[in-house]
Formats: structure tokens, C-alpha cells, sequence
């Protein structure tokens, strides 16, 4: 990705304004002849226990934080699949079968996803064995490279139909400023867990039109890379 390719004479985002030239240039020269991933990213998860906090890696540490807000530039849903209850071996241990596009699994037991024994309900308590997750990749004002927040399955519903309501609506999610919140809510086995909540649109943070074109250019450029390795 060039990352000078969508500089704007000014914008409260560092990514496409002008004071952001130096870091530009210097993560253009370590760019060169790679390709970025997923892995170089800041990672944030919705947290266990039903915590209303994200918990971010700042510069000067770790912060708890009530909502994320940023532009979201690219999503995509992927799938994990553990034999044994995941953790029960240290929380390190590869899944046995994964899917970087929830379609097609690779590993045991493969095949298409839709139709594995492993995606029924009730295959792990009263959920399923096979775990799927929504990463979005969603660019702060302060950064010039998007994190990839991962929600996990118990809110892959709310922001898949949150972001198919937009479209629907002819809005594009790189075209508005999302808001992502945490409630605290209950399983049916009474374990208490974290639930995003999601707001769109201009009454967070409206985007000038210039803004709207180069998140659409960032997009172009930035997401093909990501999602190919998720």
C-alpha cells in the first residue's frame, strides 16, 4: 500500500492529514517489498466475564475504554474449531480446523462449513463446537493503520445485520463513523458474557466528503491484503 496515496490538505484523522507526512514516509520504508497483515496490527477482543471495558494497548500501556469510534475500512468473518474446550491446554493450543473466510475449513474435520456436524447447536453445551468470529478492521483518528477488533460469535449476528442494514441503505461502512460499546447480558446457562453494541452515522462523527473519498481509497488499497490474512 502506498500510504501517502490518500493525504488531504487537512482532516482530524492522521491517517489521510498532513502532520502525519514524517510517520508516513518512515512506514512506507519498512512497507517495501512486504505485504501487512493482520499480525502487524493492534488487536482488541470483547472482553470475558461481562465487562463493559475494552481494554487497548496504548503507548503509555494498557487503557480501559468504554466505546471504540473509527471508521471501519474492511470486515470479514472467519470460523475455529477446537476438539477440546479451548484453554483447557494453557489458551495457546491451534485450532484443529479454522477458516479464514467461514466457507471452507481447513483441518480436521475440513470441508464446507455450512454442513459440518461441528456448526450445530448443542455440539459444545448449548452452543456450537465450531466458533465463528467478525473481525473489523477500524481506523482511529490518532493511527495511521487500522486495529482489528474480533468479536466473537455471541455478537457476530448484531454486526453482521448492523453493517447489512447500511448497505442496504446505500451506506458504505467506510463512509461513516462507528461507535462499538459493550453490554453486560446472560447465557442460557446463566454465565454472565460482553455483547457489542454498534452505531453508524453522522450524529457520532460526520465525515467530509474529502474524508469519504480517501477512507474509500484506504479501503481499496488496505483491505484486500487484510482479509487474505485473517
Amino acid at each position: 500500500m502506498n500510504v501517502n496515496a490518500v493525504v488531504l490538505a487537512e482532516s482530524r484523522f492522521l491517517a489521510f492529514d498532513p502532520r502525519g507526512a514524517d510517520a508516513r514516509e518512515a512506514m512506507q520504508e519498512t512497507m517495501e517489498g512486504g505485504t501487512l497483515s493482520i499480525f502487524d496490527l493492534d488487536s482488541i477482543r470483547v472482553p470475558a466475564g461481562g465487562a463493559t471495558s475494552f481494554e487497548v494497548e496504548t503507548l503509555d500501556g494498557e487503557e480501559s475504554v468504554k466505546e471504540l469510534r473509527g471508521v471501519v475500512i474492511a470486515m470479514q468473518s472467519s470460523r475455529s474449531y477446537w476438539k477440546s474446550e479451548f484453554g483447557s491446554a494453557g489458551g495457546n493450543e491451534r485450532p484443529d480446523c479454522s477458516s479464514v473466510d467461514a466457507i471452507v475449513g481447513e483441518g480436521n474435520p475440513g470441508g464446507v462449513c455450512d454442513s459440518c456436524p461441528m456448526n450445530e447447536f448443542e455440539t459444545r453445551g448449548h452452543g456450537k463446537a465450531c466458533k465463528i468470529n467478525f473481525n473489523l478492521f477500524m481506523l482511529f483518528e490518532d493511527c495511521l493503520l487500522p486495529s482489528l477488533i474480533v468479536l466473537p460469535s455471541s455478537s457476530h449476528k448484531i454486526a453482521v445485520k448492523h453493517f447489512r442494514r447500511m448497505t442496504s441503505r446505500g451506506i458504505m461502512p467506510s463512509s461513516v463513523v462507528t461507535e462499538i460499546s459493550l453490554e453486560r447480558v446472560q447465557s442460557l446457562d446463566g454465565i454472565a458474557y460482553s455483547r457489542v453494541k454498534l452505531r453508524s452515522g453522522s450524529k457520532i462523527g460526520a465525515l467530509s466528503a474529502e474524508e469519504i473519498r480517501a477512507a474509500a481509497e484506504y479501503s481499496r488499497q488496505l483491505a484486500p491484503a487484510l482479509i487474505r490474512s485473517s
